[in-house]
């Protein structure tokens, strides 16, 4: 009777070790979809941020274009006299 009991017992407790392992199964593949999900974002975010790094690029080009152009006459009218 005892060793039957014990047995039992040692089923049982294998049982809910399965049903445990198969929830921390069910966890890390949940927290591999979110892990893609976020290299996603972060992939998306770095390629936004390249953009916005071209822009200022750009924008800077721009502001020292304009800034020659309109102190020209201030910077050559010394060569030109």
């Amino acid at each position: 009777m005892q060793l039957t009991a014990r047995v039992d017992d040692q089923a049982k407790q294998l049982q809910e070790l399965v049903a445990r392992v198969e929830e921390l199964i069910e966890q890390v593949q949940a927290i591999g979809r979110r892990l893609d999900q976020l290299t996603a974002i972060v992939t998306a975010l770095a390629e936004s941020m390249q953009q916005v790094s071209d822009d200022v690029a750009k924008i800077k080009e721009f502001y020292l274009e304009q800034r020659c152009y309109t102190r020209s006459p201030i910077c050559f009218s010394k060569i030109i006299r």
